[in-house]
């Protein structure tokens, strides 16, 4: 009832920032020691797919690659 439908679309001014909207919002935030702790997927994370929904799921097979590479090392 609040949205009634949306999906997310790279703007120009979303372009400047010198990396592609997609790559920054993908990116984990570390805590002090350097570990991964906070990952992040969605259609809006994914390079190609950014406004439909098999780039949200293929973003969530991505984070989950890297939480299964996080715990081999």
């Amino acid at each position: 009832p609040h949205f009634r439908g949306t999906y997310s679309y790279q703007t120009i001014a979303s372009r400047q920032f010198g990396e592609s909207p997609e790559v920054i919002l993908s990116k984990p935030l570390t805590a002090s020691n350097g570990k991964q702790t906070l990952l992040f997927a969605g259609e809006a994370t994914h390079p190609v797919y950014y406004s439909v929904g098999h780039g949200a799921i293929e973003s969530g097979f991505r984070e989950a690659d890297r939480i299964i590479n996080m715990y081999k090392q």
